[in-house]
Protein backbone atom coordinates (compact mmCIF):
# COMPACT_ATOMS: atom_id res chain seq x y z
CA UNK A 1 0.00 0.00 0.00
CA UNK A 2 2.95 2.31 0.56
CA UNK A 3 4.10 2.11 -3.07
CA UNK A 4 0.88 3.54 -4.60
CA UNK A 5 0.95 6.41 -2.09
CA UNK A 6 4.59 7.17 -2.92
CA UNK A 7 3.85 7.08 -6.64
CA UNK A 8 0.87 9.40 -6.19
CA UNK A 9 2.97 11.83 -4.16
CA UNK A 10 5.74 11.77 -6.75
CA UNK A 11 3.33 12.59 -9.57
CA UNK A 12 1.84 15.41 -7.49
CA UNK A 13 5.30 16.84 -6.82
CA UNK A 14 6.20 16.66 -10.51
CA UNK A 15 3.01 18.49 -11.46
CA UNK A 16 3.69 21.17 -8.84
CA UNK A 17 7.25 21.59 -10.10
CA UNK A 18 6.10 21.91 -13.72
CA UNK A 19 3.48 24.49 -12.73
CA UNK A 20 6.03 26.49 -10.73
CA UNK A 21 8.56 26.50 -13.56
CA UNK A 22 5.85 27.47 -16.02
CA UNK A 23 4.61 30.35 -13.86
CA UNK A 24 7.99 31.82 -12.96
CA UNK A 25 8.78 33.16 -16.47
CA UNK A 26 5.29 34.63 -16.74
CA UNK A 27 5.72 36.51 -13.45
CA UNK A 28 9.18 37.63 -14.55
CA UNK A 29 7.93 39.01 -17.86
CA UNK A 30 4.90 40.55 -16.15
CA UNK A 31 7.15 42.49 -13.78
CA UNK A 32 9.37 43.84 -16.56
Amino acid sequence: MASPSYTSNSKHLKVETINTVDLTPRVYFFKQ
